[in-house]
């Protein structure tokens, strides 16, 4: 099987085709999932979607499809979309510590004037 016409193969032959690309493709693409979101696990997963995706939309590329540069493209978008979300994840996290410094801040101050109170009564109180 020769890499020049891929994607006729990988629709004529999916199943064959498809084990063969994954042998070819697969520690390249972790490689650079890996070099992006350096995360064992989440580039294991993010190389298993881009195949996952290839093999849904086989049927639907053009013969002249660089099948490479097209498997690292999926990789690089969705390493890109997983660091996106990390951000907001974090910016979220971000906000949540500062309203819980906020919270813990109010909090504080409500006790303080509880124990300022207590401490004016007890002065009042008749000594024994």
């Amino acid at each position: 099987m020769h890499l020049d016409n891929i994607v006729s193969e990988l629709k004529a032959h999916p199943h064959s085709t498809f084990k063969v690309l994954f042998n070819t493709y697969y520690a390249d693409l972790y490689k650079f999932a890996y070099a992006y979101v350096m995360k064992k696990e989440e580039a294991e997963d993010i190389v298993q979607e881009c195949f996952a995706s290839l093999w849904q939309t086989r049927n639907q590329l053009h013969e002249q499809t660089n099948l490479k540069n097209y498997l690292f493209s999926i990789i690089k978008h969705a390493c890109l979309n997983y660091l996106k979300h990390l951000q907001v994840t974090d910016t979220h996290a971000d906000k949540l510590v500062e309203a819980l410094i906020f919270s813990n801040t109010l909090h504080y101050e409500e006790q303080e004037n509880i124990l300022n109170k207590v401490q004016q009564c007890i002065a009042q109180l008749p000594t024994q």
